[in-house]
């Protein structure tokens, strides 16, 4: 088992705490919050989400459902832009999901959205970055149903250059769904997807004084 209530995460969303594998450095280990248990989000859900089954409502559990889909389907190139899943464990504080822990170079975790801003403040490398991974998004018809800025790291490379990686947010795709409506599998709508992320983080620059041109 593994030990995680000495630890402190290194970050935290609406549904999960990410904290560093004690044993291993280079892996993440995502665990529920309180709150976002699959029986009580099926429980709180509308009527028809209720006919699905429980373990559709776990994050992790659908997290790792369509890692696996996406990499039979377009095997390890995948990787270049999305953190590596290895699937569910035990912790002494639950179930977690054991995934790639997307660094920098140097070792150090590399920033999302929020935190980029500080350690790139250029926008440049970071705008590259996003049409690099668009691109990547609309060729494969990888669909993220509503990318944050903090579901995107930006890895940095001993020469300095970003790589945007996804590190949430894809368990959202169509296949986990009912049924799968032609215009979720047309590459535009993923292209969409990512021109609405571009314009989030756009947001952060511009509002302190940072151009885009």
């Amino acid at each position: 088992m593994i030990r995680l209530k000495s630890e402190i995460p290194f970050a935290q969303g609406h549904y999960r705490a990410c904290y560093r594998h004690p044993g291993k450095e280079s892996r993440c280990l995502k665990l529920l919050l309180a709150g976002s248990m699959p029986d009580e989000l099926r429980r709180k859900a509308a009527w028809i989400k209720k006919l699905r089954a429980v373990r559709s409502f776990s994050q992790n559990e659908m997290d790792h459902v369509e890692f696996s889909k996406l990499y039979e389907r377009i095997g390890s190139k995948l990787l270049d832009h999305l953190s590596k899943v290895f699937g569910i464990v035990t912790t002494d504080l639950g179930e977690a999901l054991e995934t790639e822990l997307i660094c920098d170079s140097n070792g150090s975790i590399s920033g999302t959205g929020h935190k980029i801003r500080l350690q790139c403040p250029d926008w440049g490398p970071v705008d590259s970055a996003i049409n690099e991974l668009s691109k990547f998004c609309r060729t494969h018809r990888i669909f993220l149903k509503d990318p944050g800025v903090d579901n995107i790291a930006f890895q940095r490379s001993e020469t300095g250059d970003l790589r945007a990686k996804i590190v949430d947010g894809f368990s959202s795709l169509p296949s986990t769904v009912f049924f799968k409506p032609l215009r979720f599998t047309h590459p535009a709508l993923a292209e969409k997807k990512m021109a609405k992320f571009k314009s989030r983080m756009h947001h952060f620059y511009i509002k302190d004084g940072v151009s885009c041109e």
